[in-house]
């Protein structure tokens, strides 16, 4: 989300939670509700599908999401 200068207070407006819990949203430390994930999609990807926002914590898996599971 860095890439498109999306700033974790940014999501805190949007999911009208405390910063501190959209940061350990965000690191993984809490979990992202499904709700929450297709509003960040809808949002700030919305040429992306809702996979594109977990990429980077599935390092195994290709943007096509072809790889194996």
């Amino acid at each position: 989300m860095a890439r498109k200068e999306i700033t974790i207070s940014k999501i805190s407006e949007l999911l009208d939670i405390n910063r501190d819990t959209a940061s350990r949203k965000l690191s993984g430390k809490s979990p992202i509700y499904l709700d929450e994930a297709m509003l960040i999609n809808k949002t700030f990807f919305p040429d992306e599908n809702l996979p594109y926002l977990f990429i980077e914590l599935m390092p195994n898996q290709n943007k096509d999401f072809g790889g194996g599971v």
